[in-house]
């Protein structure tokens, strides 16, 4: 009777043990079943496009050049008589620079002087026969040709020694010299050189996609290392070619020159390329490369949208955005790699 009991008892236990687990089952299988059911929502970030000042400008580097500088070398050989300048001397357009002996020039030029004396009263007493007709007119051609001629060789002799002396074609500052006094010098040798001081010019390689807005009359800034100043410049002229290789276009501007600048210099250039004070404005990081382009998850009553857009001008943080997004739109910023077309999201925090 005991032992019948205790079965009795065993029996259940069973039942219970078995009830129990029956009942967690179901409730594992039924959350498990909601889970399936109900995907969870991703939390996402986003940002309501607002109207933006955007200002578009271009930063390269360049070099300064002088707007004009010359190679100071003689038109003839011979031997320097005078140099009538120092190196880092500022001097005025038509100044005599250099001297080259014309000693032998001078012996000619008073030669040629007598035989033109010597040809006009020639010319005349000849003239006087012809009018009493005792010469012939062969004789009297002659003499007018002897003087034009004797005029001719004087003429030349007075330039050649023009020659002899070097003169400055412009205002400028005389650089380093390379020769002393009593050198003697040919066509080929650079005494020194001459450069323009009152303006300069700024040359730089700008990339071909800022080309169109850039023409004659830009503005723009630039700043040279030891200097705490800006210096203002106008672009002058613009390359019409494209550097094949680099993809840029030459372009050089003009700046008035204070004494400070120096040709040969670096220069840290900043271009102004415009303002568009109703850009809008996402951060890079929203953008999803597509197939054709760019594309952006804009979000519309908790589901987000894909939208193609055209972009323009970047920064290190934000891209312009010219079609395809007004303002007001919420663009979603984070877990965009993560979306689908038309998926719930949960926007966590909104900018």
């Amino acid at each position: 009777m005991k032992q019948f009991r205790w079965v009795i008892w065993v029996v259940l236990l069973i039942a219970l043990l078995v009830a129990i687990k029956l009942i967690f089952f179901k409730k594992e299988t039924g959350t498990a079943g909601n889970s399936m059911r109900k995907p969870s929502v991703p939390a996402v970030n986003g940002m309501v496009v607002k109207p933006q000042l955007l200002s578009n400008t271009a930063l390269v580097s360049g070099s300064l050049e002088a707007n004009e500088s010359v190679d100071l070398q003689p038109e003839v050989s011979g031997m320097i008589t005078g140099l009538f300048f120092k190196e880092g001397d500022r001097v005025k357009q038509g100044a005599v620079l250099v001297k080259i002996n014309d000693a032998s020039l001078r012996a000619q030029l008073q030669k040629e002087e007598a035989a033109l004396e010597v040809a006009e009263n020639n010319m005349e007493r000849i003239e006087k026969l012809y009018k009493l007709s005792s010469v012939s007119e062969d004789e009297y051609n002659n003499a007018h040709l002897a003087v034009k001629t004797a005029s001719a060789d004087m003429e030349y002799t007075k330039a050649e020694i023009e020659k002899t002396e070097i003169r400055a074609p412009f205002d400028g500052i005389i650089g380093v010299r390379h020769v002393s006094p009593g050198a003697f010098v040919s066509p080929s040798t650079v005494i020194a050189t001459l450069y323009s001081s009152s303006q300069i010019k700024v040359e730089f390689d700008l990339p071909e996609k800022f080309a169109p807005q850039v023409k004659p009359g830009t503005s723009l800034t630039f700043s040279v290392q030891g200097s705490g100043k800006n210096y203002a410049a106008k672009v002058y002229v613009v390359n019409p070619g494209v550097n094949a290789e680099t993809r840029t276009v030459t372009v050089r501007a003009l700046c008035e020159n204070d004494g400070t600048l120096r040709p040969g210099s670096f220069a840290n250039i900043e271009i102004d390329l415009g303002s568009d004070p109703q850009a809008l404005l996402i951060p890079t990081q929203a953008l999803v490369p597509i197939l054709n382009g760019q594309q952006v998850f804009v979000a519309r009553r908790d589901t987000a949208f894909p939208v193609p857009v055209q972009i323009g001008i970047r920064n290190d943080t934000a891209v312009q955005v010219t079609s395809g997004i007004r303002a007001g739109d919420t663009v979603i910023t984070s877990g965009i790699l993560f979306l689908r077309p038309k998926m719930k999201v949960q926007l966590k925090s909104v900018k």
